[in-house]
């Protein structure tokens, strides 16, 4: 029997894509057979995926370039406010300690404040990620570009018989 990780997941391969610079892994799951995107990427990562996403193809769709604006300001928003959150604790936690409260250690807590943050990028990334493969792939660009060269051109025939 395989040994599973902490997620219950087993059968882990990692695969590297050759046109992307992430890796990707391979889950085994009841309910995914999909290879799933592996998306632990830093705040500076993050804002350049999403601005590299929202420049695809905007000369024929300027609302993804928005919608993509709009995760960016919404992730930007989120991180502000645990910001100013997380300096409020940081004050309520000194005073906790300087009376004497017993408190969890400060670099526990500075790690789940890490992983809060790693969660929020990595559904970021896969949000955006699932927005981009429902609206941009190269199928659905491919079909257009095959219906414009198959279309007649029209602006020729204006419905006129000169020969009659």
């Amino acid at each position: 029997m395989k040994k599973k990780d902490q997620n219950g997941l087993s059968n882990q391969k990692p695969v590297k894509d050759e046109f992307s610079s992430s890796t990707k892994k391979e889950y085994s799951s009841k309910h995914k057979d999909k290879a799933v995107e592996d998306p632990d990427l830093s705040h500076n990562e993050l804002i350049e995926k999403l601005d590299t996403y929202s420049k695809t193809n905007i000369e024929e769709n300027v609302d993804d370039y928005f919608a993509f604006q709009r995760m960016k300001d919404k992730y930007m928003d989120e991180i502000k406010q645990k910001d100013a959150d997380r300096i409020k604790g940081a004050v309520h936690y000194a005073q906790g300690q300087r009376a004497g409260l017993p408190q969890a250690d400060y670099d526990t807590l500075k790690q789940g404040h890490e992983l809060q943050d790693q969660n929020l990028r990595n559904n970021v990334v896969r949000e955006a990620g699932e927005y981009y493969k429902k609206n941009n792939n190269l199928n659905k660009i491919y079909n257009k570009e095959s219906q414009k060269t198959n279309e007649p051109d029209q602006s020729k025939d204006k419905g006129l018989d000169i020969e009659k």
